[in-house]
Parts: structure tokens; sequence; C-alpha cells
């Protein structure tokens, strides 16, 4: 099973989590959505993403059990004196 985990849409770049993919550990692997010169001209899969300016993606997404890394992993709460 493959898990997306992250997805930098500034640098087209996708964190996957899976046990079948070709390669080394954290290496890169070319993403692609077919090789195959029969299956090149036909119309992409549902759901597809255009792009506008009206609802812009974020640079980051994450998974939803995926921490970002901007966030604070631990917050503390300040005593308040009495």
């Amino acid at each position: 099973m493959l898990q997306i985990l992250r997805i930098n849409t500034k640098y087209n770049v996708i964190w996957v989590l899976a046990q079948n993919v070709p390669g080394e550990v954290n290496t890169m692997c070319y993403l692609y959505d077919t090789i195959l010169p029969t299956k090149k001209n036909t119309s992409p899969h549902f759901p597809t993403y255009p792009p506008n300016d009206i609802n812009a993606l974020p640079e980051e997404l994450y998974a939803d059990d995926v921490h970002p890394f901007t966030e604070p992993n631990i917050e503390y709460q300040s005593e308040q004196e009495s």
C-alpha cells in the first residue's frame, strides 16, 4: 500500500511511504502517469486539479497523521501566579 505523507506544490515533490517503491531508502524516485506510448494521448483521470488564482494550493500539504514541521510539537501553558 502506498501512502502519500507530504506534497510540496512549489517544487513538485511528493514524500511517500510504501514497501514496493523501487530504489534505496531515502533516495529519489520519478513518478510518471505512464510510459506506454498507447496511453499518452488519453484524458487525465478524475479527479484532476486545474490550478486557478481563487483557490490556490498551499505550498505544503500533509497527510492527516503527519505532523507539519512548521507547527510546534509541544506547547506548555504558563503557570499563572495567584
